[in-house]
């Protein structure tokens, strides 16, 4: 059986973990293209007085591909081999120095999508060739329409995971508003619906008479290169009494893993999320192991700190073993 682990020594939640049997899925980065807008489902323009406009002017540069309008906003795709201008290499970036850049997406059919969505996630204001980059001031995630919370987990960093119900043509649409000197912001986006539920680390974990193994899931320790099964499970008061947290580890250990039930955002963690902390050198890993032959979606989000945050997003055969550490 092919096995997911996810093993970080810094505090985290995994905002999303989604393993699909049939699926249909769009990213923003992988779908990319100059060649035409509308892309696909994806629309690339900005906005102003509330108003998305689509691009029509395309042009290439030494540094990408870019999508903008004539002195504004820019989206842009990186077409080097290493990070450059805040943008890592294959990757999107949503220029508000001159305008606030926008993306679009169109529903295809009546469905249930899940939305992923990475904002940022760097503290610094300047990579050394560029400045400004990643100082997200403001982005907008509108839904139908509607706007849905985004998760700020630092100064720099939105996050958002979710799913809505959505028609045909109905959109999803994201924008962040112009901040001069802010630059690029580098954007990890996906959508995707599926005809089974997707496994998900945090509405999956059970706190009343809880088992490890949890279905799919193990929750882990790692040392030596060797994984061991978390065999204590302990109901803790947070900081204050009106927040419990409830914790696997292993005996001895301080690799946790945990939920909080936190009603706001909480040491680091947003309610009924997950946080993997290790306050030493022990390595907390949680394992999601396939229970059938398919090829599965998988949709990470880690973040919380400003000690290197991201997101992975990938394709893997059941032969296939994740690691992340």
């Amino acid at each position: 059986m092919s096995q997911l682990r996810l093993c970080l020594s810094i505090l985290v939640y995994l905002a999303w973990v989604s393993t699909l049997h049939a699926w249909y899925a769009w990213d923003l980065a992988d779908n990319f293209s100059i060649a035409s807008n509308p892309n696909g489902q994806w629309t690339y323009g900005y906005m102003s007085s509330s108003t998305f406009t689509a691009f029509s002017l395309s042009t290439i540069e030494s540094y990408g591909s870019i999508w903008s309008v004539s002195g504004g906003a820019q989206v842009w795709k990186s077409t080097l081999s290493y990070y450059n201008c805040g943008i890592y290499p294959s990757q999107i970036s949503l220029n508000c120095d001159n305008g606030s850049p926008s993306v679009k997406w169109t529903a295809p059919s009546d469905h249930q999508y899940y939305i992923s969505l990475l904002i940022g996630g760097s503290i610094a204001a300047s990579d050394g060739s560029c400045t400004g980059n990643y100082r997200v001031a403001n982005a907008v995630l509108l839904v139908n329409g509607n706007a849905v919370s985004l998760q700020q987990t630092n100064a720099y960093e939105y996050m958002y995971t979710g799913s809505h119900y959505l028609s045909a043509n109905q959109t999803v649409l994201l924008y962040i508003s112009q901040e001069i000197g802010s630059g690029n912001t580098q954007v990890k986006f996906t959508l995707f619906y599926t005809a089974y539920t997707p496994s998900d680390l945090a509405s999956d974990y059970v706190i009343t008479n809880p088992t490890n193994p949890n279905g799919q899931w193990t929750y882990q320790y790692v040392s030596g290169g060797t994984y061991y099964t978390d065999n204590t499970y302990v109901i803790s008061a947070g900081l204050t009494s009106a927040v419990n947290m409830y914790y696997w580890y292993y005996s001895g250990t301080y690799a946790y893993v945990y939920k909080s039930s936190a009603t706001a955002y909480y040491v680091g963690v947003y309610p009924n999320m997950i946080s993997m902390t290790s306050p030493s050198s022990y390595l907390p890993a949680v394992t999601w192991t396939a229970s059938y032959s398919y090829r599965y979606y998988v949709l990470v989000n880690v973040g919380g700190n400003s000690a290197g945050d991201g997101m992975l997003s990938s394709t893997h055969s059941p032969t296939h073993s994740l690691f992340c550490a």
